[in-house]
């Protein structure tokens, strides 16, 4: 799905082909979870390729590599510029691309100096699919964010995901909203979260590469930016989830906890 034999991808400061790189069993990414990475759509247009917000993107990984004490040694502008490349290497235009910083050995509890810049890029569909979807409220909670940089995007922070992706699926829902400390919606295992109601489009507050993009949706003239209560979501006219993986993704039938005998309701 992600390569063949002849996909290249970029490691650091070469091409190299995807089957044939290898990570050592000791690294300290592999171990601990520590290591950055970004989520990156590019698309292919009259003009040639276009790579969605992507210095926004690499501004990101290079905040959550100063976070994590890990040294990027790659400027932004070079970042795109390698993106681009990498794309025409492979005769990709409608992409994901995914960069990733990982680190050498080490089992210590303390940030490995040596890393590794890959970045590779493969065809993906939308990640949600193309029809509605049943969401269910997860028992899991988004980090506490005086727990780490939870702003980051850290490898080992999608463990989290993962349990609560797990959790949906295996009750036979598709996707998951996790609520955060205060019991308030946070977002999607990797997405954001939008509901629109009377005109207004709102979403919890954000700090990605979405928090600046100009929503413009049919009868959703204004947005906002809010502390949004889950009883909130099963009163709104619309709901979505948004991600770099697929764009504006479908919208949901919302799935929550229930009443008090804790039985899942459905409302469209």
């Amino acid at each position: 799905m992600y390569y063949n034999e002849s996909t290249l991808v970029f490691l650091d400061g070469n091409w190299v082909k995807a089957s044939e790189i290898s990570v050592s069993l000791y690294s300290q990414t592999l171990h601990y979870g520590i290591g950055v990475f970004e989520g990156i759509r590019s698309y292919k247009t009259e003009d040639g390729n276009k790579i969605f917000k992507a210095k926004e993107h690499f501004e990101r990984l290079h905040y959550s590599a100063s976070k994590m004490e890990i040294d990027l040694p790659y400027s932004v502008e070079e970042l795109i510029d390698i993106s681009h490349e990498l794309l025409d290497k492979n005769g990709l235009g409608d992409a994901y691309l995914r960069p990733l910083v990982y680190l050498g050995e080490n089992m210590s509890l303390q940030t490995e100096s040596e890393s590794h810049v890959l970045i590779g890029a493969w065809e993906w569909g939308r990640y949600l699919g193309d029809k509605q979807l049943d969401v269910m409220t997860s028992s899991f909670q988004r980090p506490n964010p005086k727990s780490c940089f939870v702003e980051a995007k850290v490898t080992g922070h999608y463990t989290n995901s993962i349990l609560a992706t797990n959790e949906a699926k295996r009750s036979g829902y598709d996707e998951a909203l996790l609520l955060d400390l205060n019991g308030q919606v946070a977002e999607g295992p990797g997405a954001n979260f939008f509901f629109e109601k009377d005109n207004v489009l709102y979403t919890a507050y954000l700090d990605g590469t979405q928090s600046d993009v100009e929503f413009t949706f049919t009868n959703t003239p204004d947005g906002d930016s809010c502390s949004i209560l889950i009883r909130n979501c099963y009163i709104t006219d619309y709901d979505d989830a948004v991600n770099t993986f697929g764009a504006l993704e479908r919208t949901m039938t919302f799935v929550g906890e229930g009443d008090a005998s804790n039985e899942p309701i459905r409302i469209r």
